[in-house]
């Protein structure tokens, strides 16, 4: 017998397990590493974010920083009489901007089952009249804006894309806008729909670097900054993994059976007991996660 023998060997084993979750609901982290679009002051059409950093923590923390723009102004509708049919377009025409440095903070988490997603975005600036966006503008005007987004519900898969998932939620807030063309100067009120694009992270399978002696073991990820150890028993075994580094804050813990499985190295065949079956659940990345019956697959001894 090799890994995983029984706690009155001194035996030692060093291989690579290869943990692979089924296919049809394979646990999923997400990320968040974009703004929230909404539907009204920071839309699409008049909301330009020319650069973001936004981050997500083992723990689930969420920071980050952006420069955004927003553009007031009017829809303007042409009609091309040069094609056939004739074609309409709607354009958006500023008369006035608000440029911010932003700073974004919050967390994601898991509430009642379903992703739960707090960002606060608080920007500073200033705003002006010029139609014609400029290095220098003398006549500015000092401008703030404060929102929070909240969205707490399932991340449907993208259409386009399934690595990505988008949260429905709200912004609520202000707008301070600084100048007069701009709501005649007075606060304007943010309560809008809001949709948050998030990256998805399926588990679908982690493998572990193991040394084994006596029954008990210590393991790292591989791929991943993870850290664990455990044991094993009458053909049972648990062990507990914690973040380091880009992964500080999370956490979780394994499982479930051990049984033989037969190695074949060259000429010479080696009968192992290792993890079989495997449970797992733990909170990464601020979420809760969980999956069971796993299948535990040698990858190399």
């Amino acid at each position: 017998m090799g890994a995983f023998a029984a706690a009155s060997t001194t035996e030692g084993d060093t291989f690579k397990i290869g943990i692979v979750f089924p296919s049809n609901t394979p646990p999923s982290i997400l990320d968040v590493s974009r703004l929230p679009v909404g539907t009204v002051n920071f839309a699409e059409t008049n909301t330009q974010v020319e650069f973001a950093s936004i981050d997500t923590d083992g723990a689930g923390k969420i920071e980050g920083a952006a420069f955004i723009r927003l553009l007031y102004g009017a829809g303007v509708i042409t009609v091309d009489t040069n094609t056939t049919p004739p074609t309409t377009n709607l354009s958006f025409v500023p008369t006035a901007y608000s440029d911010y440095i932003a700073d974004i903070s919050g967390k994601i988490g898991t509430t009642k089952d379903l992703p739960n997603v707090q960002m606060t975005v608080k920007g500073k600036g200033y705003s002006a009249t010029s139609s014609n966006i400029v290095v220098v503008t003398p006549a500015a005007g000092s401008s703030s804006f404060s929102v929070k987004y909240t969205g707490n519900a399932a991340a449907t898969t993208d259409t386009n894309d399934t690595s990505v998932g988008h949260i429905a939620g709200r912004y609520k807030g202000s707008i301070k806008p600084g100048v007069t063309a701009i709501n005649n100067k007075k606060s304007i009120k943010v309560d809008e729909a809001a949709d948050l694009t998030v990256d998805r992270f399926p588990l679908t399978e982690l493998d572990l670097q193991i040394v084994q002696v006596a029954g008990k073991f210590d393991a790292i990820t591989l791929f991943d900054s993870f850290r664990g150890s455990g044991s094993a028993k009458n053909g049972k075994f648990n062990a507990n993994f914690k973040g380091f580094g880009s992964e500080r804050g999370s956490s979780f813990k394994l499982d479930g059976t051990t049984g033989p499985i037969l190695i074949i190295t060259g000429d010479v065949s080696n009968t192992v007991t290792t993890l079989s079956t495997v449970n797992l659940k733990g909170k990464v990345h601020g979420q809760t996660i969980q999956a069971t019956g796993a299948t535990a697959i040698p990858l190399e001894f």
